[in-house]
């Protein structure tokens, strides 16, 4: 379930991203060598010209979120959460 809303929101905020100039890619780890993972995730990598960000969210509910200056490899903002769900606002906890 968390991981449905985590691809909704990131769906509607890659298109509005990308009038910014942002790509966004979404994946998912479920499986490896087609087996399920134990605790699968999801995640959304935005690329601007000069930073990448990626958010991960995995089914236990874990949250972790980090931007990284593409040039110099220095970690601009981290941010872990042990639980959220899926009423918490994605906007709020993203900035």
């Amino acid at each position: 379930m968390i991981l449905l809303f985590l691809r909704d929101w990131a769906d509607r905020k890659s298109a509005e991203l990308s009038s910014l100039s942002i790509s966004s890619e979404i994946f998912s780890r479920e499986f490896i060598d087609d087996k399920r993972v134990q605790d699968p995730s999801l995640g959304v990598i935005h690329e601007s010209q000069y930073c990448l960000g990626q958010i991960l969210v995995w089914e236990s509910q874990q949250f972790e979120m980090e931007v990284v200056h593409i040039d110099t490899e220095e970690l601009i903002y981290w941010k872990y959460l042990e639980k959220i769900d899926s009423n918490i606002d994605l906007e709020e906890i993203t900035v």
